[in-house]
């Protein structure tokens, strides 16, 4: 997984929590960070562009996690469906993991697609209050290389 967008999704997480301390916050912020994306996305290559964009991400994650994350499927407008998940007490490092994983496959498989400086204004637009300035150049360094 690219360490960028790690990094990024970390981030993006993070926005979301604000003040939510608990372990199911943090990974409700993760689904948030995936549906403003993908509500974003629809605009620009429709619905079944996302949903095919999705189940990909579902088929790159691993099946553990997407059992820990709860997800049964993608809906027909590229939402997911899931089961309720009753998770007991956890380490930080595994909340803050199970947190990201989503988002950071979904990120990456955009940048895969579209290139990292494309999939970096698009989070941008979602999130204008989030610094992307350090990822905008180390993206522009990278199409520079090319």
């Amino acid at each position: 997984m690219n360490p960028n967008m790690l990094k990024l999704a970390k981030r993006l997480v993070l926005s979301e929590t604000k003040d939510a301390s608990s372990y199911q916050s943090e990974i409700e912020a993760g689904f948030t960070v995936c549906e403003k994306l993908r509500q974003e996305l629809v605009t620009l290559s429709g619905v079944s562009g996302v949903c095919a964009l999705l189940n990909r991400t579902l088929q790159l994650l691993d099946k553990e996690d997407v059992i820990r994350l709860g997800i049964i499927k993608i809906r027909l407008d590229g939402s997911f469906e899931r089961a309720e998940v009753v998770r007991g007490p956890s380490d930080k490092e595994a909340s803050e993991r199970e947190s990201v994983i989503l988002p950071a496959q979904l990120l990456d498989l955009l940048v895969t697609l579209i290139g990292e400086t494309l999939a970096v204004q698009i989070v941008g637009t979602v999130w204008p209050e989030v610094d992307l300035a350090e990822m905008k150049h180390d993206a522009g360094q990278k199409e520079g290389a090319k």
